[in-house]
């Protein structure tokens, strides 16, 4: 049971998409928060994304006390709440604290973004992308780092998802519709600061690498902050704030020199064992075949970027990101001859009107006969 609603923890309210507000509470003498959301119906609820990765993400996400629909639908709004697990404080908080030695911060990033590559690997087993890791979505309690707010996390699009139908019917959502929905909606979802560069010049085929991606500005821009060199920076370094194509361009300026990076990013110094654990991260994110790729990302924005396991290595699990553990086969393959076989009477393709017409006709008369 809540044993009441203590102080009101501060977050941004999203006009026209979401609005949420969040309550430290505790919850059978467990330090915990409460969360109301409104949010579109046509979305997908948070709750229903913790649950569909409660087993796979089991010590990576915030554990989820008790959670519910209060209002199904007012005027195209759902009302969720959610009693979640207090996870710590934000790796953006830690970065504004005092530490006795820089070893130690360092330490505490390089542990985060281990754990949370893992959860983003994961969840993306799972058939779940984040789309808003930020300094205030990674929380770190006792040496444990969690990804917390899946408020704005999506469903892939095509695959099979375990236990889909229980969590939709539990959150009064369907899947299609959301899918449909989100495709349609503005590409440009999460924080600006951290997003990938694909991501800013708004690409359809958002997933892995990009959520990863983004962990890997959450580090730099968690280092920057400690050694207060953002700031001092802001002119050189990759978290320059203006429009999303103008910051596109300029962090890949940064990006494409692998020896001078971390001081365009405001890093000036720092461990060997720090700039060894970054460098694994950069080059997984940014070489193929020991070539750099950024600029060809900034010329096509949907390039499907390969996974090096090699690289991975320097930096997370990498066995989560091999073959078998990746989402199933995609559905649209498996039902490829039903689709194009019911598709077939309204196929438009130019010039195939009249041998599709005459075999619709065939069809007919044969289930005539």
């Amino acid at each position: 049971m809540i044993a009441g609603i203590q102080s009101r923890i501060e977050c941004s309210v999203r006009i026209l998409s979401q609005a949420s507000y969040i309550y430290r509470t505790t919850y059978e003498g467990k330090d915990a928060v409460l969360k109301l959301a409104w949010m579109p119906t046509s979305l997908l609820p948070e709750g229903a994304a913790y649950q569909l990765l409660k087993n796979k993400c089991k010590d990576l996400i915030p554990e989820v006390y008790a959670s519910g629909v209060v209002e199904q639908d007012r005027f195209g709004y759902r009302l969720d709440f959610m009693v979640i697990e207090h996870c710590g404080e934000t790796i953006g908080e830690l970065a504004r604290k005092h530490y006795d030695n820089q070893e130690e911060f360092e330490a505490i990033v390089c542990s985060a973004i281990s754990q949370a590559s893992a959860c983003i690997a994961k969840a993306y087993s799972a058939g779940v992308i984040h789309r808003d890791i930020s300094t205030g979505n990674i929380a770190i309690k006792n040496g444990k780092t969690k990804v917390i707010d899946w408020g704005l996390a999506r469903l892939l699009d095509n695959v099979e998802i375990d236990g889909i139908s229980d969590v939709e019917e539990a959150w009064y959502f369907r899947r299609y519709i959301i899918s449909t929905t989100q495709a349609m909606s503005s590409l440009i979802i999460g924080t600006p600061l951290f997003m990938s560069i694909q991501t800013l010049l708004g690409t359809r085929s958002r997933g892995l690498m990009d959520d990863i991606e983004s962990m890997f500005y959450v580090a730099l821009y968690a280092l920057g902050v400690f050694y207060e060199t953002i700031d001092a920076y802001s002119l050189l370094c990759g978290f320059q704030c203006n429009d999303e194509e103008t910051k596109s361009v300029s962090r890949l300026g940064c990006l494409m020199d692998k020896d001078a990076y971390l001081e365009q990013f405001g890093i000036l110094h720092c461990q060997e064992a720090t700039t060894a654990v970054l460098n694994s991260m950069y080059k997984f994110l940014f070489y193929e075949k020991d070539i750099n790729i950024a600029g060809r990302l900034l010329g096509d924005k949907d390039r499907e970027r390969h996974v090096n396991i090699d690289f991975a290595r320097g930096f997370m699990d990498a066995s989560l990101l091999l073959p078998d553990v990746a989402p199933n086969p995609p559905l649209r393959a498996q039902k490829i001859r039903r689709v194009q076989t019911q598709s077939m009477t309204i196929n438009d393709r130019a010039g195939d009107e009249g041998c599709i017409a005459k075999r619709t006709r065939s069809r007919t008369r044969h289930v005539k006969k």
